[in-house]
């Protein structure tokens, strides 16, 4: 039987269908979409634009298939953007992505009101962020009246595409957990926030845990995309936790580093996580009685994009003219600079530094150019930075008591090996990619297959669908090198950080 996954990313929607019996990959379809920025901090999406993306890229996967059967499908969902419909299920307003800073104020109110410590222990968000949904609901009560006025229902990404494909309400607390309005603890709806936010449970989704079944596509919508067989939709959940469950990260132990644009750094926990400097947010995981501990930042594969535009857009240009990848070249380059850089040591807070730093005015810093200083010097020392600061948060999570023995290589930056290397090097542990980059959608897809019963458990679909791909062990050598590259990027921090204030 085929399974479908898909991902609901923050502009674009990808969807892969698998064959449940050998996990390998049968097609796939991809649609970009633009957000929308009518003023300063605002960012938005017709909801349309979504359930548009999701019809087309599934047809597209389906038809690159050669085949329309399909037995379930599941989605993996970015966290925090949300739809607001009326009693008539009709659009109150553009979709409000999870980016979208225009709640900064409310923050302070809710902070203020439940206390932080308290606030993290409930929900497991550390801070509390304008990202977080309570806190644009309390915009709009404010700012928007009317609308608010009009609410019959609340629905994140994952939910209102579920919602157009079945006709159910639902969702799942591995997608609800970063919302404010969840008790990651309970497995259940924030009482006390709802009542501080003036929210009934009727507006919310009925709560329906990752991996179970929740009905069939409605039969005109499957007609639309091309299904010929009844197709179940399954419960899915957010990217991140999608993600570690598509690269077998679903026990103690494992932490999977899932560096694309941005960096992040999931590792699966029995129990929930808490850091007494709360730095480290703790979610719900897809896997039943599983917790993931989240490690982020903004800055990961961005900085080759930024070395691409700053630094070698002319290079990159005469690349494309002569039919050549850009990244492979940048793999090539970086081989011909040593560990260590030849000296050069780079700090990649190019939007500010996230976990552990919680840095918000830090910038990005270079540090050891001389005359001798070449291209691929200051490449290498990039691709060191990102792996400085995959051992920070390992090391934030070894002091929050969650001992990580294996990292498990997801995203655009596990296709190259140098980094994979840099990486294993420098954070001193073994490191393993997978045979299927997408690891979100495959996530989904396994998710799809538990709960239509073709897998009987998470551990059953890792155990068939993961295929594990190159293994990179720690080298004598550049382990001892990778000790002194991150000491020095550590002391590099340390002594700009009065600076960063001074802008």
């Amino acid at each position: 039987m085929n399974l479908l996954g898909i991902d609901v990313g923050t502009t674009g929607l990808k969807a892969v269908l698998f064959d449940s019996v050998s996990g390998s990959e049968l097609g796939s379809g991809y649609v970009e979409y633009s957000l929308l920025t009518p003023r300063p901090d605002w960012v938005e999406i017709n909801p349309e634009t979504w359930f548009s993306a999701l019809k087309s890229a599934v047809h597209t996967a389906m038809e690159n298939a050669g085949t329309s059967e399909c037995a379930a499908l599941a989605i993996s969902s970015q966290g925090e953007s949300f739809v607001l419909l009326d009693k008539d299920d009709k659009l109150l307003r553009n979709a409000i992505v999870w980016m979208d800073s225009r709640s900064s104020a409310e923050c302070s109110e809710i902070e203020k009101h439940f206390g932080r410590e308290r606030l993290y222990r409930i929900t497991g968000d550390p801070t509390v962020d304008p990202v977080w949904l309570g806190t644009k609901l309390l915009y709009l009560q404010k700012h928007e009246p009317e609308v608010w006025k009009q609410c019959a229902r609340i629905m994140l990404a994952e939910d209102y595409l579920i919602y157009r494909l079945t006709g159910r309400f639902c969702g799942n607390g591995a997608l609800w957990c970063s919302t404010l309005l969840y008790d990651i603890g309970k497995l259940d709806y924030f009482d006390e926030m709802l009542e501080y936010l003036g929210i009934s449970r009727t507006q919310l989704p009925e709560q329906i845990p990752s991996g179970r079944a929740i009905a069939p596509v409605k039969a005109d919508i499957a007609a639309e995309i091309g299904f010929t067989t009844a197709v179940i939709a399954v419960s899915g959940g957010m990217d991140q936790a999608c993600s570690a469950l598509g690269s077998g990260n679903i026990s103690d132990g494992i932490a999977t580093d899932n560096t694309g644009t941005s960096f992040n750094l999931a590792a699966s926990c029995k129990k929930a996580v808490f850091d007494r400097e709360y730095r480290l947010p703790c979610q719900v995981h897809v896997v039943d009685d599983t917790y993931l501990a989240v490690a982020w930042s903004t800055s990961g594969g961005v900085l080759l994009r930024a070395f691409r535009d700053v630094l070698g857009a002319e290079w990159a240009a005469e690349l494309e003219r002569n039919g050549k990848n850009f990244y492979s070249e940048l793999d090539r380059l970086a081989e011909n600079s040593p560990p260590g850089a030849n000296g050069v040591t780079f700090l990649p807070h190019l939007a500010g530094a996230l976990c552990p730093e919680l840095d918000p005015d830090a910038t990005g810093a270079v540090m050891g150019l001389t005359l001798q200083t070449s291209r691929a010097d200051i490449l290498r020392a990039m691709l060191e930075s990102v792996a400085c600061m995959a051992r920070a948060n390992l090391e934030l999570l070894n002091d929050c008591g969650v001992t990580v023995k294996e990292l498990v290589l997801a995203g655009g930056a596990a296709r190259s090996k140098i980094w994979n290397r840099i990486k294993a090097g420098i954070a001193a542990i073994p490191c393993r990619t997978m045979q299927q980059s997408e690891s979100g959608c495959l996530g989904a897809a396994m998710l799809a297959g538990v709960g239509a019963g073709i897998f009987a458990s998470p551990e059953q679909a890792v155990a068939v669908m993961v295929k594990p791909g190159d293994k990179f062990l720690p080298e004598n050598g550049l382990t001892g090198t990778g000790a002194k590259i991150f000491a020095r990027y550590q002391k590099f921090y340390q002594q700009l950080k009065p600076l960063f204030k001074e802008k």
